[in-house]
């Protein structure tokens, strides 16, 4: 059988949202028609490794401020590191990189939207993740044009 020679990167939790924090878990399992989508395309697929997991499984929802720190961003770093390794693998050989699918509003994987607190209130607000803010740095710094969107844009990643 003939290879598709195309790869997506995603978000952890959109695979398996049981990495997902308390209560902020929307799915069962993963996100219902992302995965669908992805393999209807028939495009392989990558998940990245959770730095929210750091804190457990167990966690509270926490916001971006609480995730600013040098530690969890150079977390952060590292998985981008071995993502951007695995890149690099695959476009050697000339498979097509479609993209990162990100998740909307998250304080980690936020592309167009996070939260933070505002008057001691969480505040949904335009802005990235930590981690997004770090994969969209390591990009430039290695020239490297990775589309990043959030999960509910995936369609204009898998127009190929």
């Amino acid at each position: 059988m003939k290879r598709s020679r195309k790869i997506i990167f995603v978000s952890h939790c959109l695979i398996n949202a049981n990495s997902k924090a308390l209560t902020s878990a929307k799915h069962k399992a993963y996100y219902e028609g992302i995965v669908e989508k992805i393999l209807q395309n028939d495009v392989g697929i990558i998940q990245a490794p959770c730095p929210e997991l750091m804190y457990g499984v167990n966690r509270p929802p926490m916001n971006k401020e609480f995730y600013d720190t040098p530690e969890y961003r150079k977390c952060c770093r590292d998985i981008i590191d071995y993502l951007i390794g695995l890149y690099e693998i695959y476009s050697e050989s000339r498979y097509r990189i479609l993209g990162f699918v990100g998740i909307e509003g998250s304080p980690t994987c936020g592309v167009s939207t996070t939260h933070i607190t505002v008057s001691g209130e969480t505040k949904k607000v335009k802005g990235k993740g930590v981690f997004i803010e770090e994969l969209e740095k390591k990009c430039m710094k290695e020239g490297i044009d990775l589309k990043i969107r959030d999960q509910d844009d995936i369609d204009e990643l898998l127009r190929v």
